[in-house]
């Protein structure tokens, strides 16, 4: 019995010496955001490994996700709802997941702790985003391709891709002493030798903020026009721009001046 333990002692040695492990901070995760009809929220996570992952290994059960949303009040740091886990040769969202270095969390779009903004009547009703950072906990050890093995432990991610909204281009418009911030849309595959429609999104009382993009995250008025659905039949350029911050005060400073 003594030496059978002193084999199977051998064997563990031999195993974990020849068994590549990969250091833990090799793991990126990004967020991902999409503009909901009641605003924008956290649809998934994308978790950048160095090496291809066994597409077998990943499951839902193997991560735990904690959200953490901070704003000037405080922040809150629950759990999310993870609804599928699978591999990506991409770092996107995909219905049909394919071996890669990515591995791909979706994320319950209805949690209550889901969305990116949050409004403030305190401050005149304006729309203000959250600094967010999400945890991810891989629960056991991972296996790449070529069989390296990705100890379990946690990873931290701060950077957002924020679905159609990145894809708005932002800038400020300036006639005299005025200024009015925008976002554009411009085409895909855009001919200068054609025209195209121009879609004007002016929002309401729920969509103000302070941020240029806030018409783009409070709801999908604006970027629903953007889709590849509507874009694809409907080529145009789509126009939102957020009305001043002091117009809440100062009914003078609107749309209307400039």
């Amino acid at each position: 019995m003594f030496r059978s333990a002193n084999f199977l002692l051998v064997l563990l040695l031999l195993f974990l010496l020849t068994t590549p492990i990969m250091a833990l901070d090799t793991a990126k995760v990004k967020l991902v955001t999409q503009t909901q009809a009641w605003g924008q929220v956290v649809i998934g996570l994308i978790l950048e490994y160095n090496c291809e992952i066994d597409p077998s290994q990943v499951s839902p059960s193997l991560f735990y996700v904690l959200a953490n949303r901070v704003n000037e009040y405080g922040g809150e740091i629950s759990p999310r709802t993870i609804t599928k886990v699978y591999t990506n040769n991409a770092p996107s969202l995909t219905a049909k997941p394919v071996p890669g270095k990515y591995v791909i969390i979706e994320l319950n779009a209805n949690d209550t702790n889901a969305g990116t903004i949050y409004y403030d009547f305190a401050k005149g009703g304006f729309n203000f985003d959250y600094s967010l950072e999400y945890t991810v906990i891989q629960r056991e050890n991972l296996k790449s391709i070529d069989g390296k093995i990705i100890p379990a432990g946690s990873f931290v991610g701060r950077e957002r891709i924020n679905l159609i909204v990145d894809e708005f281009k932002n800038d400020i418009y300036k006639k005299g002493d005025k200024e009015l911030p925008y976002s554009l849309f411009i085409p895909n595959n855009y001919d200068a030798n054609k025209s195209y429609p121009l879609v004007v999104f002016l929002h309401g009382a729920g969509e103000r903020g302070y941020a240029n993009q806030m018409p783009l995250k409070a709801n999908e008025g604006a970027v629903v026009w953007a889709s590849e659905m509507v874009q694809s039949q409907y080529p145009c350029f789509v126009l939102a721009p957020p009305v001043s911050s002091k117009f809440i005060m100062d009914r003078s400073m609107g749309w209307e001046t400039i």
